[in-house]
Order: structure tokens, then C-alpha cells, then sequence
């Protein structure tokens, strides 16, 4: 895999990953800072950051920022919410907050993502969000935490 060495996970490991998602899955309208995270779980945040990076190959705030963006795009198709409404469900502060971040992780703006439906840009060759590969890990595993 690119000359990195894959180190074997532990259960305990493992554990705590599934813990911090279920957390931040738990508090997506009021989202905890990685130090709370890390303060609930009993570990340090620098071991609550080089478990993310294990398992999903980028930060925890990062991801939790991901998590929320990809609950909002699913409000946006799923329900007939205002984007203010679902901005502050999704723990942004602000409908323009929202609309920022919204827009620079998928590519569009709230009201063209829900006009669009989730159809696939024609323009982009990676798809309606940038780093769709990695958001499929993500996928996998906060599935995994539901059942």
C-alpha cells in the first residue's frame, strides 16, 4: 500500500474509534471539540487524532465536519427544511456558515445540491464531493456503528 506499514489494529482501538463516532454521530447539531471528544473517551487527543488518521486517514475534526456536511446533503434531499433549519441541525452557527462550508466540500450551494437532487455535476469528473472515495470509508464505518 505505498510503502506504509499497516499496523494491526487492536479491539481497544477499534472500540474507541467506534465510541468517538457514536458520540459524534450523537451531537451533530451541538459538535464537540476534539478535546471533549477525546475527555469523554479517556484518552489524550493527540491518540484520539492518530486513530482517525488510522482508520480514516484524516483528522477527527475533520471527519466530524465531513459527518455533519454529509447529514445536511441528506436533509437537503430527504426533507423539505429550510437550509437555515438544517444548517442549525447540523451544528453550524449561521445559515451563511453553513453555505460556506456546504459549497467548499461539495461544490455547490445548499439550494443547487437540494434543486439537483444529488445528481452528479456533468462538469466534475470526481463527482458531487471532492474526496468521495475517502467519504465511502467513512460511510462504511458509521453503518457499521448503526447496527
Amino acid at each position: 500500500m505505498d510503502g506504509v506499514v499497516q499496523q494491526p489494529v487492536s479491539v481497544r482501538d477499534q472500540r474507541l474509534f467506534e465510541e468517538a463516532m457514536t458520540l459524534m454521530r450523537n451531537n451533530l447539531s451541538e459538535p464537540l471539540q476534539t478535546g471533549e471528544l477525546s475527555s469523554y473517551l479517556g484518552i489524550s487527543q493527540k491518540k484520539l487524532e492518530r486513530l482517525f488518521l488510522r482508520f480514516v486517514g484524516i483528522l477527527p475534526a475533520r471527519f466530524y465536519r465531513e459527518l455533519r456536511l454529509e447529514k445536511a446533503r441528506s436533509l437537503l434531499h430527504e426533507t423539505a427544511l429550510s437550509v437555515d433549519e438544517i444548517g442549525r441541525r447540523c451544528g453550524f452557527p449561521s445559515a451563511s456558515h453553513f453555505s460556506r462550508s456546504f459549497k467548499s466540500y461539495s461544490g455547490r450551494s445548499p439550494r443547487a445540491e437540494r434543486q439537483q437532487g444529488g445528481q452528479l455535476r456533468t462538469e466534475s469528473r470526481r463527482g458531487p464531493f471532492p474526496d468521495q472515495r475517502r467519504f465511502g470509508q467513512m460511510k462504511k464505518f458509521t453503518m457499521e456503528i448503526m447496527i
